[in-house]
């Protein structure tokens, strides 16, 4: 079940925070509970606030700490600047903070002075509800989506068995038999782009690209579908285009973002070595790095020898993957596009050197994949 959001957003609500004085009164009530001479500076999943004396767990505002260090922050100018947000959108506010404003006007007389309080924070629990509704919303057509997700990992799998190939190389010819994994592929991306979108215009809660459930769909999204997406840009695409400098998607980028930031945050006693390779490979672009390694080879042949450093070092790139048990097995199928490359690859360092030998020629001679132990998520 997922949690209630710990955030809201609106910079009317900041604005009156500061102004209406009551940023100074929750000051004022806090210190007298528990006699502390400031707030302090905190941490929530890797979101900073301040937080008052008396309720260090829940209630605090937004602050950047490289901003304003770790010492006392007491003042409605400091305040003003946490609640208005370092990137000049709407901020935000802890809710936490918000039921405190709340408490503070119920129970004191600070109500009788300031009118519009009410008014200003009923807005706050209008913009929660709308955050809510829209997340709400987007979690029926996340339910939707798995469908599709479903139904493309039914077609990579019959790719794989029934012709043979890589889903990845079925989609670069684009064949009849692929036009629904197509349409599959475009629906999907509008759905993420909406996502986005909403996530980027504050439309969500604020703690949104937090949530484990939407970190890891999107991050299984980008590992099952950016691979069609790559396929389909050196499909369509013409001249010497490269999809990690020209064609990558910000969704994709956002998602690959949300992912690292909750890989992060967790503690390194929590990262286990993987025992199983990956059913998925963990690089969404591993086969952009293909064809570009393709691209390179080829102009390599033809004298470019400057390419020489970029293919080491897509070798490498490649060894680490298998040791790191990050590289799924449709990889090696014999027609893949990564075997086409190993095959001219390996010819080429033998025409050179007859005794040329790498971790991953080692790997590749004695095809150290069969027979291991495949398909962890």
């Amino acid at each position: 079940m997922e949690s209630t959001p710990l955030f809201t957003v609106g910079q009317e609500i900041a604005t009156f925070l500061v102004s209406s004085g009551i940023v100074s009164k929750a000051w004022e009530e806090s210190r007298l509970a528990s006699n502390s001479e400031g707030f302090s500076l905190n941490e929530y999943e890797g979101v900073a606030y301040v937080a008052f004396p008396s309720f260090y767990e829940v209630e605090g505002f937004i602050a950047d700490k490289n901003k304003y260090g770790e010492g006392n922050i007491q003042n409605d100018e400091i305040f003003f600047g946490c609640l208005e947000g370092n990137d000049g959108q709407p901020a935000l506010v802890h809710q936490g903070a918000l039921k405190l404003f709340q408490h503070i006007m119920e129970n004191t007389d600070f109500q009788r002075k300031n009118d519009h309080a009410r008014i200003f924070l009923q807005n706050g629990g209008n913009i929660e509800n709308k955050l809510n509704k829209n997340f709400a919303k987007l979690a029926i057509e996340l339910s939707e989506a798995q469908r599709s997700m479903a139904e493309l990992e039914w077609y990579k799998e019959r790719c794989e068995k029934e012709n043979g190939i890589t889903y990845y190389d079925s989609f670069r010819k684009l064949d009849r038999k692929d036009i629904d994994a197509n349409l599959r592929r475009v629906k999907l991306a509008l759905f993420w782009d909406e996502v986005i979108e909403m996530w980027e215009k504050h439309e969500l809660p604020s703690d949104f690209q937090s949530k484990n459930k939407w970190i890891y769909a999107g991050n299984t999204y980008s590992r099952l579908v950016e691979p069609l997406d790559i396929a389909h840009y050196y499909l369509t695409s013409k001249g010497n285009s490269n999809y990690l400098i020209d064609g990558r998607s910000t969704r994709h980028k956002v998602l690959q973002k949300w992912m690292e930031e909750k890989e992060n945050s967790r503690s390194s006693k929590s990262k286990k070595p993987r025992t199983k390779f990956a059913s998925l490979t963990q690089d969404s672009c591993f086969w952009a790095h293909v064809e570009e390694a393709l691209k390179d080879l080829e102009n390599l042949k033809q004298g470019q020898y400057q390419k020489l450093q970029r293919l080491e070092m897509f070798e490498r790139y490649v060894t680490r993957m298998f040791n790191e048990r990050k590289i799924s097995c449709e990889v090696f199928l014999e027609e893949s596009s990564f075997m086409m490359w190993w095959t001219e690859w390996k010819e080429h360092k033998k025409n050179e050197s007859p005794e040329w030998s790498s971790p991953l020629y080692k790997i590749m001679e004695i095809e150290s994949w069969k027979g291991l132990n495949w398909h962890a998520i």
